[in-house]
């Protein structure tokens, strides 16, 4: 981003985030990034922990995981997935609502 920004390519190359933080945020408002990924703040972290636990210690198998995919060596890696929601300069204050941050810390007023 600062990169774009420092280069003058700020609103002319398109900036994709994954972090919902807020300066991420305010870059969407201002026109200088497309859009970002906001997720579960504490849930679902804890549930992929406790599966990883689970899996470790046998208590889980690859089929009570959502998908798995094969990795370089062709084993298959389970994984879980979690819901997530791209917000673009139309849905900023989903921000708010999921309890992220403040209208005024969003918009600076």
């Amino acid at each position: 981003m600062k990169k774009c920004l420092t280069a003058g390519l700020a609103g002319q190359v398109m900036v994709c985030g994954q972090d919902c933080d807020l300066a991420a945020l305010q870059r969407i408002l201002a026109g200088t990034q497309v859009s970002t990924v906001l997720k579960s703040g504490s849930e679902y972290p804890e549930l992929f922990v406790n599966a990883c636990i689970d899996y470790y210690l046998g208590e889980l198998t690859a089929e009570d995981f959502d998908s798995s995919e094969k990795n370089c060596d062709g084993k298959e890696i389970p994984f879980m997935s979690y819901d997530s929601k791209v917000i673009t300069i139309d849905n900023v204050d989903d921000a708010i609502e999921a309890g992220l941050y403040t209208y005024e810390e969003i918009y600076q007023k």
